[in-house]
């Protein structure tokens, strides 16, 4: 299950989606095996579901309503499983919906478009979602991505689509992290290049229902939150690999020694010569 909503807010932000620098129209998800978005989890605890206050918000989605009137499936190869709109299978939140991944082993896909992004300064950007893996997790993921639409159909967004952001928790063999992904164009060489966090968080490895919050902040300082709680903050320009920023000198692949080169650590030198007053006992 999967879901976008507000029932929590970010710490330290009360806005919903903006970003610095950047216009992002456009929203995907992919995933392997089945997750679920929803709300409160207390065990034997259970209350109906009230839509949330969006006031203040730039884009939510409760999956209430019209869904798939919004959401579109991609219609890429790649993505043949197709998701459902439903209750997860322990409901502590009565009547609360989101994305079930029905089948495992299969990708799945669906974007939906919304208004630009425009940031005013001192403004922070926060995006988060609620997801459960029901029946554990042993390999998969459930990822966002932020794209800018630039004219395109939400069916047609696939995995090789240019994103600005991709976020999410992805667990299989050795990786087990939350991801939180840059793509960020180098300003020397003109080349897109993947940013990642240089020590991103783990994935809760219980079946509950899990709070995943990105914050980036004008100043920019990054923030990973799981379950409100911090779980990572560091720097866009200094704690992501490869870094933001080129280093200000790099190795010339060209360079090479001089033929006359020595690389013994120490030589004779030729034109030396003993002192005369050297004693030879």
């Amino acid at each position: 299950w999967l879901k976008l909503c507000p029932k929590k807010r970010v710490s330290g932000v009360e806005r919903g989606m903006s970003m610095s620098g950047a216009m992002v129209s456009g929203f995907v998800f992919s995933a392997a095996l089945c997750l679920a978005l929803v709300g409160a989890e207390e065990e034997n605890v259970t209350a109906p579901y009230v839509s949330p206050d969006v006031r203040g918000l730039h884009f939510v989605e409760t999956f209430d309503g019209e869904v798939w009137s919004r959401w579109k499936h991609s219609t890429a190869e790649k993505y043949r499983g197709r998701f459902q709109v439903t209750t997860r299978s322990t409901e502590a939140l009565v009547g609360d919906l989101g994305l079930q991944v029905p089948e495992a082993a299969k990708h799945y896909g669906a974007a939906v478009k919304f208004e630009p992004i425009n940031v005013k300064d001192g403004d922070s950007f926060a995006v988060q979602f609620e997801a459960k893996f029901e029946d554990g997790l042993s390999c998969g993921g459930s990822y966002i991505k932020l794209f800018n639409s630039e004219g395109q159909n939400a069916e047609d967004f696939n995995s090789d689509t240019r994103y600005v952001i991709m976020f999410g928790p992805d667990r299989c063999g050795a990786t087990n992290k939350v991801h939180f992904i840059l793509q960020h164009k180098n300003p020397v060489s003109g080349k897109w290049e993947e940013k990642h966090l240089s020590s991103p968080p783990s994935v809760p490895s219980e079946k509950k229902t899990h709070l995943y919050s990105v914050l980036l902040r004008p100043d920019n300082s990054i923030e990973v939150q799981v379950d409100g709680e911090k779980s990572f903050s560091g720097s866009l320009l200094k704690d992501l690999m490869p870094a933001v920023n080129p280093p200000k000198e790099i190795d010339d692949p060209s360079d090479s020694k001089p033929t006359d080169w020595v690389d013994d650590a120490k030589m004779d030198d030729p034109e030396a010569s003993k002192p005369d007053d050297w004693d030879e006992e």
